[in-house]
């Protein structure tokens, strides 16, 4: 269904898409109820049913209060997702907050590394310039690349502005992060797109400490360490030092 059906369908026409054929067409109903049940698949308005990734949706259970408003539980894949991004094991039942991640933490290390991009850039050649809580790479006074320090895994607003900053716009994360982001992408469509459109680029923390570190790193190094799951962290991969 996943590589055949790409938007929300009748039973009808599930039936036809998928080739069912007669004599298990009940079996597949009782089938589709399940998944339904079991918030796999989303039945919508028309008795159309499609699947959460496909529909920008996000699948939970849903808390009401009797006042009118109430609470979604996110699915568990992307709790734990969450939960291994910003938390650390305290002991074998409970986890706490990374001590990173801490509000006054992140703050010191969000202009930490707005300095390190400015120097980083230097390195690499480039003019480097801090602009409203961007740091811009300029070449022949053309930017090349727009660097936005986050150490949330919030996307949306920033995606749709993408397409605004000038040079290649890359957000530079946390490592921990990477995950996460990695989950939110795989099951939304939209954000896929978001990324694509505004030919967004990743860079971790760590891979502007380690180019820092390492003075004879150019401008190979830092496209091999672009991306959630970069070619510079890969062991096989040999660094450029010139």
């Amino acid at each position: 269904m996943r590589e055949r059906v790409h938007h929300p369908a009748a039973m009808r026409e599930l039936l036809q898409v998928l080739k069912i054929p007669r004599d298990e067409r009940t079996t597949f109903t009782r089938h589709i109820k399940s998944l339904v049940a079991s918030g796999d698949l989303i039945q919508i308005r028309g008795n159309r049913f499609g699947l959460p990734e496909k529909m920008d949706l996000y699948v939970g259970r849903l808390q009401t209060h009797p006042n009118g408003y109430g609470f979604v539980t996110p699915e568990r894949p992307l709790v734990a997702a969450c939960i291994v991004s910003y938390t650390e094991e305290a002991d074998r039942l409970r986890v706490r907050l990374r001590s990173e991640d801490r509000a006054d933490a992140r703050s010191a290390e969000i202009q930490s590394m707005q300095a390190a991009l400015a120097q980083l850039g230097a390195q690499l050649g480039y003019a480097a310039e801090a602009r409203a809580g961007q740091i811009v790479w300029k070449e022949d006074g053309a930017t090349a690349y727009t660097l936005v320090v986050s150490s949330m895994a919030t996307m949306g607003a920033m995606w749709l502005h993408g397409q605004m900053l000038a040079g290649t716009p890359v957000l530079v994360i946390p490592g921990s992060r990477a995950t996460l982001f990695q989950h939110k992408l795989a099951r939304d469509a939209r954000l896929r797109q978001a990324v694509e459109r505004g030919a967004w680029q990743f860079l971790k923390f760590s891979a502007v400490r380690q180019m820092i570190a390492h003075a004879g790193m150019d401008r190979r190094a830092f496209a091999l360490a672009l991306g959630l799951d970069p070619p510079l962290e890969k062991p096989q991969v040999q660094i450029p030092l010139w």
